[in-house]
Parts: structure tokens; C-alpha cells; sequence
């Protein structure tokens, strides 16, 4: 009976052990990340602005005034979207959902680049243990599917390979951008996967109506990183959830069979076959 008792009480859900101390060094380098990007953004401002004064200190010299004003601007708005990827990435790492998330993306997204449509995938194990791609939330569209291969199509593609997919001209069918006003063909598709120490995280898909793919992907290319390990905290929380409540579960399960045998929970005396404690062996 007491190694039974002892067999129930030593369950000890060590990997999920292991999974909180992985959670408490993705925090700290979230936190590391979060005062990098901070910093990088200043720098950006700083810049365009110090751009910006030499911009007018050149009206001296017409043929390259409006290319150095242009170039300010450009990096003006550079700054100021480096700007908010830093309140972005504050936004993100307060999420304790998924839906929060990408909630926080899209809506940050949609409003300094020209996004119409997009949806973010994150990599978790089907049933059966085989990573594949699950939808952890979209934006302006509701026909996106929930789970997608590894390898299949162009997300699954994008996916195996771990590279960006850029399209100018989307194949009919493929991806189509509707309003209440009507329907149209985006001009540029970008699939870019979500990585973090050569590690796969998920898959961020957008479309646009502009065709110039190659300037979102460059002015996503900060954000990226920042994406990655907060999706990998939550993931990670997810998981440490999950194992908990098996480890919780086994404890239960290994603890019945004590329980049945009268060693734990209540007197002997109520079960059946249980001699009462009053009565003397051998009497009626």
C-alpha cells in the first residue's frame, strides 16, 4: 500500500518542467529584441531627420534637390513605421491569445502598408504527431482553410523551402480580394515564412492591390523576427498547457487503482465487503 501511495505522489510532469524553463528564455530574449528594435527606430528618426536639414541645406544645388527631398521623405516614413513596429512588438508581447495576436498585426499592418488581405499560420503536430500549418487568424477574409500540408501548394511550398514567395501576377482563382463593391484580382501575393534560429514558426500570407510586393516584404523584414518569438511564446505556453493536463490526467489515473484497493479517500468500513470497524471477527 505505501509504495502505491508513493507511486502516485512522485508523478512529476518533467517535460513540462523543461517547457517553462524554454518559456522563460524565449521571454528574455523578447524582452532583449523589444530594446534592440526601440533603439534601431530612433536611430531611424535621428537620421531622417538630420536628412531632412540637409534636404533644405541643398537649395543651392536644384539638380539633386527634389531626389535628396525624396530620399528624406522615404526615410522619414521609414522611421516613423520602425516607430510603430516598436509599439507593434509592446502590443504583441502583451498578447495571451492567439486571436489578440494577430488581431494586434493585421490592424498595424493594414494601416501603414498597403495590405488587403492576409492570414497568419503558425506549425503545430496533427493527431497523428506531423507538423503542419494551422490557421491562427486572417484578415478581410473568411474562406482562408484551417490546416495546410507541408508542401502542399503555395504555402505548403513556402513552408518546406523556408523562403519568401513573391508574386506580381496571381493566377486567376488562387487568391481573390472582395468587397461589397465587387471582386478583384490582387497585384501582389507574398508568402513569408516565420523563422527563428533556423527554426520554422509559421507562414504570414498578404495580398495587396499594389504590385509592389518586394517594398512590403522589405518593410515587413523588422517586424518579422519580433512576430516569430512572440508566436513562439504562445505556442510554447500552449504547449506547456497541454502537458500539464496529461501529466494532471496520468496522476488520476495512476492514483484510481489505489483508491479501489481502499488505500486513499475515504474509511474502508463504507465499501463493499468492508468489515465495519465495531464489529468483532467472527459475529454476526
Amino acid at each position: 500500500m505505501e509504495d502505491a501511495r508513493t507511486a502516485a505522489a512522485s508523478v512529476s510532469p518533467l517535460p513540462a518542467v523543461g517547457e517553462a524553463v524554454r518559456l522563460h528564455e524565449l521571454r528574455r530574449a523578447l524582452g532583449r529584441l523589444g530594446w534592440r528594435l526601440a533603439l534601431l527606430s530612433l536611430s531611424l528618426l535621428l537620421l531622417a531627420v538630420a536628412g531632412g536639414y540637409a534636404a533644405q541645406a541643398m537649395n543651392l544645388l536644384p539638380p539633386g534637390l527634389a531626389s535628396s527631398e525624396a530620399a528624406s521623405r522615404e526615410l522619414m516614413q521609414l522611421a516613423q513605421f520602425k516607430q510603430r513596429q516598436s509599439e507593434l512588438s509592446l502590443q504583441l508581447q502583451h498578447a495571451r491569445e492567439l486571436s489578440a495576436l494577430t488581431q494586434a498585426l493585421f490592424a498595424e499592418i493594414g494601416r501603414y502598408l498597403p495590405v488587403h488581405q492576409g492570414c497568419l499560420y503558425c506549425v503545430e503536430p496533427d493527431p497523428a504527431g506531423t507538423p503542419e500549418l494551422h490557421l491562427a487568424g486572417s484578415f478581410a477574409t473568411a474562406s482562408a482553410p484551417e490546416r495546410v500540408a507541408i508542401g502542399d501548394g503555395l504555402l505548403g511550398q513556402c513552408a518546406r523551402e523556408r523562403r519568401s514567395l513573391t508574386f506580381s501576377e496571381v493566377p486567376a482563382g488562387f487568391w481573390t480580394l472582395e468587397s461589397g463593391l465587387g471582386q478583384a484580382l490582387p497585384r501582389a501575393l507574398l508568402l513569408l515564412p516565420i523563422m527563428r534560429n533556423e527554426l520554422l514558426i509559421g507562414v504570414l500570407e498578404l495580398a495587396s492591390m499594389e504590385p509592389d510586393g518586394d517594398r512590403i516584404e522589405a518593410m515587413l523584414e523588422g517586424l518579422l523576427p519580433v512576430l516569430a518569438t512572440n508566436l513562439e511564446v504562445l505556442l510554447a505556453e500552449r504547449r506547456l498547457e497541454r502537458l500539464l493536463a496529461e501529466a494532471r490526467a496520468q496522476a488520476r489515473t495512476d492514483q484510481a487503482p489505489v483508491d479501489a484497493a481502499g488505500g486513499l479517500g475515504y474509511a474502508g468500513a463504507n465499501k463493499p465487503g468492508a468489515m465495519a470497524a465495531t464489529q468483532a471477527p467472527g459475529t454476526e
